[in-house]
């Protein structure tokens, strides 16, 4: 079993924004940041599962604007990371702002199975 949820993550969010793992590569807004710590499960049998705390970060000037974007990520990783290969339960939703520029950070743990 290979993990792949840093690249369903970048599918669904890119749908949506612009999307940088770690560090953003642009100073245009809107843009989004995700990182991804991965942790296989194992059984005695091998890896059983993997488990990935993601942290998704929406970033842009307007409140306005983020939420909107930040509601669609969320029903998307709900509508295709639910039964089946993926699991995702969300921990966070958290809004702030420093020096003029809005964010949304999105947290989930995501697990990914056979």
């Amino acid at each position: 079993m290979t993990e792949s949820i840093g690249i369903k993550i970048n599918e669904i969010v890119s749908q949506f924004v612009d999307v940088y793992l770690a560090e953003a590569e642009t100073e245009e807004y809107p843009y989004a940041v995700y990182t991804s710590t991965i942790t296989p499960v194992y059984t005695k049998d091998g890896i059983d599962h993997y488990q990935s705390d993601v942290v998704i970060t929406i970033y842009d000037k307007d409140l306005d604007a983020i939420n909107p974007t930040a509601s669609k990520i969320q029903q998307a990783i709900v509508s295709l990371m639910s039964g089946g290969k993926y699991s995702a339960r969300q921990l966070r939703d958290y809004s702030d702002c420093t020096d003029g520029v809005w964010s949304r950070e999105l947290s989930y743990t995501i697990n990914q199975y056979n």
